[in-house]
């Protein structure tokens, strides 16, 4: 059926919604989460088959995928092509990040710096692009944009230099002699030859069973239901728990997209320094979120209200900008790339379970101040989980210190 939304004053948009409900049409988002479960799946297959190519191949199905339920009639065809987009997109998102880490070692820091301070930016332009082309080509038209733009990943992957293996020579020219030779005389020592089906996808699960890794899986998991809570509720949530109106409280969003995308970008250039440990400083921005959500109900107002979320959106930086970053100090080299898709999948479980979890809340008490500070608590015990794992990492670089000098 149609309806139509207005716009300000006179502004008229005609929206043609294919059954009632926001509840139903915003559940076609859950690609997103689709595309964070299943990329441990996509990193097993493009260790099979190679980077390029299935970054290629992903594009090609995904952005034909959106390009299609531009043409639906069902709400049920639009469901089944989002998540075909969401499958398709595991091929990107994680795979990305583990390239970053394993291409520009030398210079990580900056470079996921870079990438990560991109994905909010992008977010930030792509809402203004979409809301003008909502006015100009309806949704359809929209979805079949969308979908071209979807289809650029295809370029961008041909640039990429070739990677089918995590060791190659020039790889191990970027470290000094000592410790590329001390490195191979541990491989030697500790890999053990395994026997190789001939054409056959393996899954690599080594990096499973690694304390520190399972540790990072947890935290992974609590913080992504944290974070869904705020991205999803922050709206509603300020409105109730900071006494403002529904209007004031949109103008929040921009404020908290500014100070996550430029604080991603601090957090990496500042761990990149030779004195900056990266896991001191990722737990030191994940009490700063915890600390700063609980404390949101003493405060009133508009003014307040930026603030805080400024300061939430500093404090979320950590998780994105700084948890690969984390993964790649403590997580030997040739576990790295396997070791980031796993991360994805507490990732899209978090990610669906914290927004449903805070309606569910405020529907049983009317307000957004337990669900606000249940986020603050489970930021506080994904910080606890890794107090044992840092204080390791803490006594590790302690005794290398110790031994150099």
């Amino acid at each position: 059926m149609a309806t139509t939304v207005r716009i300000e004053e006179n502004k008229a948009v005609k929206c043609e919604f294919l059954e009632p409900g926001y509840t139903n049409v915003s559940w076609i988002g859950v690609s997103t989460a689709v595309a964070l479960i299943f990329s441990p799946v996509a990193g097993v297959v493009i260790r099979r088959f190679g980077l390029r190519r299935c970054l290629v191949s992903s594009a090609i199905v995904g952005g034909s995928s959106i390009c299609s339920s531009a043409f639906s009639t069902k709400l049920w065809q639009i469901y089944f092509l989002w998540f075909v987009a969401g499958l398709a997109h595991s091929f990107q998102v994680g795979p990305i990040m583990a390239y970053v880490l394993i291409r520009f070692r030398r210079h990580r820091s900056i470079a996921n710096a870079f990438v990560m301070s991109a994905v909010p930016l992008g977010t930030l332009i792509f809402g203004v692009i979409i809301n003008t082309l909502l006015e100009v080509y309806t949704w359809r038209g929209t979805v079949l944009i969308t979908g071209a733009l979807a289809l650029n990943v295809i370029p961008c992957s041909l640039v990429l230099r070739k990677w089918n293996k995590l060791r190659r020579k020039e790889d191990v020219l970027l470290e000094s002699e000592e410790n590329t030779q001390i490195r191979l005389e541990k491989e030697k020592k500790t890999d053990k030859p395994k026997e190789r089906c001939s054409g056959c996808i393996t899954w690599d699960s080594e990096v499973l069973k690694l304390p520190a890794f399972m540790g990072i899986l947890f935290q992974v998991f609590f913080i992504y239901i944290a974070v869904s809570i705020i991205y999803i509720h922050m709206v509603s949530g300020f409105t109730d728990i900071c006494k403002l109106d529904l209007e004031s409280a949109r103008y929040l969003v921009p404020y908290f997209g500014a100070s996550n995308t430029v604080a991603r970008f601090i957090v990496s250039i500042i761990s990149q320094h030779p004195r900056i440990d990266t896991f001191t400083l990722f737990l030191i921005v994940n009490v700063l979120l915890s600390v700063t959500v609980a404390i949101i109900p003493v405060f009133e107002g508009f003014t307040a209200a930026v603030v805080l979320v400024v300061i939430i959106g500093i404090g979320m930086s950590a998780f994105s900008g700084l948890t690969h970053l984390v993964v790649a100090d403590i997580i030997e080299y040739r576990y790295l790339h396997m070791a980031v898709q796993y991360m994805l999948l507490p990732s899209g479980i978090g990610y669906m379970v914290g927004a449903p979890l805070a309606g569910l809340i405020f529907d049983a008490t009317g307000n957004y101040i337990y669900s606000f500070e249940l986020t603050a608590v489970l930021v506080a015990v994904s910080v606890l989980i890794m107090i044992p794992f840092w204080v390791k990492h803490i006594r590790s670089l302690s005794s290398e210190n110790s031994h150099i000098l």
